[in-house]
């Protein structure tokens, strides 16, 4: 071998070492880039959680007047205030009979949403709410281990657990503690101002046959119910109490099936399918969020802007981050504040475009009746025999709603959120010693209507010709009033004269 060779194997040779090392270190840096770039997917995975939490907490209970719109409906149990329930003072008018409408406290979603589990429902223990919270609790857990339930031992809430299974998990449709806390809340405040006037304090003054309470057969309302009145009434009289089943959401009692109201209902919901088919950015809103929100989204939950709402809020009343899904293991899907600002709008502009909905009227009218028509009963027993002084019905927004609509009330959105209640007031006026009565009412008795705290007197359809301006903002009508819509006039829109015939199809 020449020396010329063996300069070209050793260079042959040291090329290939230099080539292999070269090799060697292409792959390592390969390798590091692969982990720099799945580190890299993994921070912006969790930079964009963060963000996905920075706009959750931007969207916050103490900004602009959009985002107070929408947390209002969680309705803060540190929120909860008087309102202009017990402003009548007047000599002359002495309350003799509150009745009181409630909807349910804070709850689980209605429908499978994701990450259900991370969601903190519980009430913030440094609230003053936790207070009346814990004694309430203790109270529940006392009466428990004493054997001596008188709610739920016999009767239609058999078996049913009164106070939520978990402090801080949320649970499918399930009463939260937040829930407990508004009613607790709402409860104490309208005993302050409602309990000595209806001599309801203690049972020297009061017997059960004072307080009249219905619940619908659900745990929640049944819960809600026993929290107000753990709230309103003194133990003595609270544990002797019964709580009567309602057979419907609607306390329609004597009143229910209406194949009418059913039907008007149905076009009602073709109304919104429409609105929503004509507004397709809505719609694949709608679309999008669903398949973000949703465990098993049902093809139904895609064209549901209500319940998607309602799911939304699971997430917005609990302080939650908007939930997020991963697709093809780099893309991070989230729905965002925006997004639910516009749904809500939207939400807000179809409720106005029902208040002209014919059919929605006359749906309300036949699913409220039954309702209305107890009401007034209690409160022409009220009349006649001093009995009930109080009477409770915990239901859901529906009841609400459909019994504002029938009144002729108006604006009345609010009376959808947690917590919601309508109060009936009734007042006799002391100083008039007539006799005289129409409609079987003695005409020295009139109600006040209060929503969420609001006097809404005013806007009661029948009341135009029958009321008193009792002071600022501060309304009565004549019970004879409200007597003689049910009578005579309450079917008129429909052309008939009973609820019989009304429902017909």
């Amino acid at each position: 071998m020449t020396s010329s060779q063996q300069r070209a194997r050793y260079c042959y040779l040291a090329l290939s070492i230099w080539i292999f090392f070269l090799m060697a270190a292409t792959y390592k840096y390969l390798g590091s880039n692969d982990t720099a770039t799945s580190n890299s997917i993994n921070n912006n995975y969790k930079l964009s959680i963060n963000n996905q939490n920075s706009i959750s907490r931007d969207f916050s209970r103490n900004s602009n007047f959009r985002n107070k719109r929408i947390f209002s409906v969680c309705n803060d149990p540190e929120n909860i205030n008087y309102g202009s329930e017990g402003l009548l003072t007047s000599s002359q008018w002495q309350l003799k009979e509150v009745i009181v409408l409630i909807r349910h406290g804070d709850r689980g979603p209605l429908a499978h949403i994701r990450n259900i589990s991370a969601i903190n429902c519980g009430l913030n223990p440094k609230t003053s709410s936790n207070i009346l919270l814990t004694q309430y609790k203790n109270f529940i857990n006392e009466i428990t281990q004493s054997g001596h339930l008188p709610w739920s031992q016999t009767g239609p809430f058999h078996g049913f657990p009164l106070l939520p299974s978990s402090d801080s998990q949320c649970h499918l449709a399930q009463l939260t503690y937040i829930g407990v806390a508004q009613l607790l809340n709402i409860g104490r405040m309208l005993s302050n101002v409602y309990i000595k006037k209806l001599q309801l304090e203690n049972s020297t003054t009061a017997n059960v046959d004072d307080i009249l309470v219905y619940s619908t057969k659900y745990r929640r309302t049944f819960q809600s119910g026993l929290a107000f009145l753990y709230g309103f009434l003194p133990p003595e009289l609270l544990t002797k109490v019964q709580i009567k089943e309602s057979d419907s959401v609607t306390f329609c009692f004597t009143d229910c099936a209406c194949p009418a109201a059913d039907h008007y209902s149905r076009l009602v919901q073709e109304e919104s399918n429409e609105n929503l088919e004509s507004h397709p950015a809505v719609l694949n809103l709608v679309r999008e969020a669903a398949s973000i929100m949703y465990e098993v989204p049902e093809k139904s939950l895609f064209k549901n802007p209500t319940i998607l709402k309602d799911s939304l809020l699971t997430y917005i009343c609990h302080d939650s981050t908007l939930p997020c899904i991963i697709e093809n293991q780099n893309f991070l899907r989230c729905i965002k504040t925006d997004q639910v600002a516009s749904l809500f709008t939207y939400i807000d502009w179809e409720n106005q475009q029902h208040t002209k909905n014919v059919f929605l009227k006359r749906s309300c009218l036949l699913k409220a009746y039954g309702l209305i028509r107890n009401i007034v009963t209690q409160m022409l027993k009220h009349v006649s025999d001093s009995k009930p002084k109080f009477v409770l019905y915990s239901g859901h927004d529906w009841a609400l709603q459909y019994l504002c609509t029938a009144l002729g009330v108006k604006q009345m959105n609010d009376v959808t959120q947690y917590a919601s209640r309508l109060i009936f007031e009734i007042y006799k006026d002391v100083s008039n010693t007539q006799t005289d009565t129409s409609y079987g009412v003695v005409s020295s008795y009139m109600f006040r209507f209060l929503a969420n705290g609001r006097d809404v007197t005013k806007d009661l359809s029948f009341c135009k010709d029958n009321l008193l301006k009792l002071g600022y903002n501060i309304y009565g009508c004549k019970i004879e009033a409200i007597v003689r819509f049910l009578h005579d006039d309450y079917f008129s829109s429909l052309n008939v004269t009973n609820f019989k015939d009304a429902c017909r199809l």
